[in-house]
């Protein structure tokens, strides 16, 4: 799957959702620790880079559990990541299809930011490995607005 434009940049984040969920329990089931967890009706928040903390002044509607990619996944382009994915969670299949099958929400959570517009093309076999797996894609796209000229 490979974005037509050059110059994408892609991040994608391993995500678990329901209404109530127990981050532990899924941290025990999937034998992962999260990079991040809430749970429903807490404070949403911004984690900076510098290690801060900034409340965003919401409350989650959702409990959740994300672990992000791997750093070395991260320049890759996005038909890799998926690989990694891939590699990462389908030995974690029996436990993802019981999360699912408990009415979780799994997904990877892809962001493409793009100068363009970019059309993407999701390969027959990972839409099939991860359905089976029972999980979803999320897809979200920026386009950047180029300054007059050209010029980023």
């Amino acid at each position: 799957m490979e974005p037509e434009n050059a110059g994408y940049r892609a991040t994608s984040t391993f995500l678990i959702t329901a209404e109530v969920l127990e981050p532990a329990e899924i941290s025990t089931l999937l034998k992962l620790q999260p990079s991040r967890s809430w749970r429903r009706g807490r404070a949403t928040t911004v984690h900076n880079k510098d290690g801060s903390v900034r409340a965003l002044g919401g409350r989650h509607e959702n409990s959740g559990w994300k672990l992000f990619a791997d750093p070395s996944w991260i320049e890759r382009p996005l038909e890799e990541q998926l690989d990694d994915w891939l590699s990462l969670l389908q030995p974690r299949g029996a436990a993802l299809r019981q999360l699912s099958e408990r009415g979780y929400s799994c997904n990877l959570d892809v962001f493409i930011t793009e100068p363009e517009n970019v059309t993407c093309r999701f390969e027959p076999r990972i839409l099939q490995a991860l359905g089976e797996l029972g999980v979803g894609i999320l897809l979200s796209v920026e386009v950047m607005e180029q300054a007059p000229g050209g010029a980023g």
